[in-house]
């Protein structure tokens, strides 16, 4: 278990890396899309995205 929950920090870890930190967003906007408002939003849609919502539990 512990692989996993080392797995999903990880995860994290590389998509705020590899974020961006400022660029125009208004086309996506426009199509309809939107961006995560807080600190907590960015780390709570990949782990509902990629792991059902789920996190490990620790053993």
């Amino acid at each position: 278990m512990k692989n996993l929950v080392i797995g999903a920090a990880e995860m994290v870890c590389r998509k705020l890396v590899a974020a961006p930190g400022n660029f125009d967003a208004s086309r996506a906007q426009a199509l309809g899309f939107s961006a995560e408002t807080s600190f907590d939003e960015i780390i709570c849609v990949p782990i509902e995205d990629e792991l059902e919502g789920r996190l490990p539990e620790l053993s």
